[in-house]
């Protein structure tokens, strides 16, 4: 087998986008597209808790509105959208397990299910993501999501759930 850093569910450190649980989740959708991005690590005080896929996190956000209402979502976080999520099960996400050395032997490395490390060098840099299962590699480089409004206008962030070319509301996500 190979170095972690050079096998199938090693992820390099800036094709993933690591935002903080604070941040609003309008602003994290702004984030997600600009990078294109099909999901994130959320961390809390710098340390990554969570990886999502964008996808869940979307239909997680949807779920909430139809529910609350987008008024009431204005100013919600990054993590009170995955606080929800994990709630109603739909995160298909992973968990954070620690740090590993690229230069280990991906034979070597317990994957425990739905599972990412962080992956370091010699020196202790971060170098990149190690995800458990490769189903999870996949999430990310899913194609970039579009949120629907009723007249079925494509928006690229859920902009507090109007349209940015018609101000109908936001109700789903493009297949």
């Amino acid at each position: 087998m190979a170095e972690i850093s050079k096998a199938k569910s090693f992820v390099p450190a800036h094709q993933l986008l690591s935002l903080p649980g604070s941040v609003e989740i309008v602003e994290a959708f702004k984030a997600l597209d600009k990078a294109k991005a099909g999901g994130l690590v959320v961390t809390a005080a710098g340390i990554p808790t969570l990886y999502a896929p964008i996808r869940d996190l979307a239909q997680a956000l949807l779920d909430e509105a139809q529910r609350k209402g987008w008024p009431a979502l204005a100013r919600a976080t990054l993590a009170q959208v995955v606080d929800a999520a994990i709630e109603a099960g739909a995160l298909n996400g992973a968990t954070f397990g620690g740090s590993l050395l690229g230069k280990l032997d991906e034979a070597s490395v317990e994957r425990p299910r739905k599972t990412f490390f962080a992956v370091v060098d010699a020196a202790r840099v971060h170098i990149g993501w190690y995800l458990s299962e490769e189903a999870l590699g996949r999430t990310i480089e899913s194609e970039p999501l579009a949120f629907l409004c009723e007249r079925g206008h494509r928006n690229e962030d859920p902009e507090h759930g109007r349209c940015r070319s018609c101000e109908a509301p936001i109700v789903g996500l493009a297949p």
